[in-house]
């Protein structure tokens, strides 16, 4: 059996998720979907790759566990890009955890996500 390399669970996020490529001449700027998300890193689904690697800013638009539409900032990396037919599966690693001081929209989706079981 493989061994669990990932510091934090994942629960899904139902969200659209702004991407910012940070330190480029020419700033890319995608929108994407959301796949799943933990407290160090979030997967997305795109239309066009990311460098892996890459330094970006992410603002991710999510439905909170009450229905309502929510947003939170957070920096990272693309740690890596899979095809997936005609989109691209992107694993992003947050420069920090998300925390309930930074983040609290965020933290407390995930905390709350947790509590149902996901």
């Amino acid at each position: 059996m493989a061994e669990e390399r990932r510091k934090h669970r994942r629960i899904p996020i139902s969200s659209t998720v702004s991407i910012r490529v940070k330190n480029r001449d020419n700033a890319l700027s995608l929108e994407t979907l959301g796949a799943n998300i933990s407290l160090s890193g979030i997967a997305v689904y795109s239309n066009s790759p990311i460098e892996k690697g890459a330094a970006i800013s992410i603002k991710i638009h999510f439905i909170s566990l009450d229905g309502s539409i929510k947003a939170d900032s957070i920096e990272g990396k693309v740690v890596n890009v899979n095809p997936l037919e005609d989109l691209y599966f992107i694993n992003i690693s947050f420069d920090e955890e998300v925390s309930p001081s930074k983040q609290p929209l965020l933290y407390e989706y995930f905390q709350r996500g947790l509590s149902f079981g996901y």
